[in-house]
């Protein structure tokens, strides 16, 4: 509990200045926006009702919840990931080769180089995932891109909690790379249902959805890792 709160908290400070410097930053475009500004930006963010919802609405609805699905359980699990690779890979110190059992961790050289292989792979199978999966949605279609993708993350998810070992959380986590194509499938549906004068407030919209799943998702770890 001490190393998890000794790890967690200078990250939270670090944080903390940023925010307060965003926000700034945003208090000051206000005020030199200017009220015709203001008001374009507050006709264009109403073009979303919530409570007359349009059948467009709907599915913007359904695209947002299917972000917030794929963004939460992703920032859910990374916290927890050098417990975890730890565990798997059996070691009693973390930078130290020699006291892992799992034959791969101890050819990588320990816990945390373990760590920075499985994000590496993950990353670049994410890298991957996006130069076909584009493509592939202009051919099937957006919807069956999304239900693809979140199904595949959730399978990913179910086998990364079930890994036996070290190998096959890297394979599990390769294959959720490879189905993490929602943010750009939803950026291209909002694209494809939208005008270029409606596009910036489903747009935005969507990038605020992200920052509030990561944001619950975050603090929800925080909330059980101090429990």
């Amino acid at each position: 509990m001490e190393d998890t709160r000794a790890r967690i908290f200078p990250l939270m400070t670090q944080l903390t200045p940023l925010a307060v410097e965003v926000t700034r930053r945003v208090g000051e475009l206000r005020r030199s926006s200017g009220p015709r500004r203001l008001q374009q930006a507050t006709a264009l963010c109403v073009m979303i009702s919530i409570t007359h919802p349009t059948a467009r609405d709907m599915a913007l609805y359904a695209v947002y919840l299917v972000v917030v699905i794929d963004i939460f359980a992703s920032a859910l699990s990374v916290p927890i990931m050098p417990f975890y690779v730890r565990t798997l890979c059996r070691c009693t110190s973390a930078d130290v080769a020699t006291s892992c059992e799992d034959p791969v961790c101890k050819q990588l050289g320990g816990a945390t180089a373990s760590l920075g292989f499985m994000f590496s792979s993950f990353a670049i199978a994410q890298l991957v995932s996006n130069a076909w999966l584009g493509p592939l949605s202009d051919a099937v279609g957006r919807k069956a891109i999304l239900t693809l993708t979140l199904s595949g993350a959730c399978l990913g998810a179910f086998a990364s909690g079930l890994a036996p070992s070290f190998s096959w959380l890297v394979a599990a986590r390769v294959f959720i790379g490879f189905c993490s194509g929602t943010m750009s499938t939803a950026n291209a549906y909002i694209a494809d249902i939208s005008s270029l004068k409606e596009r910036p407030a489903p747009t935005l919209a969507l990038a605020l959805t992200l920052a509030l799943a990561l944001t619950l998702a975050l603090a929800l770890t925080l909330a059980l890792a101090l429990a």
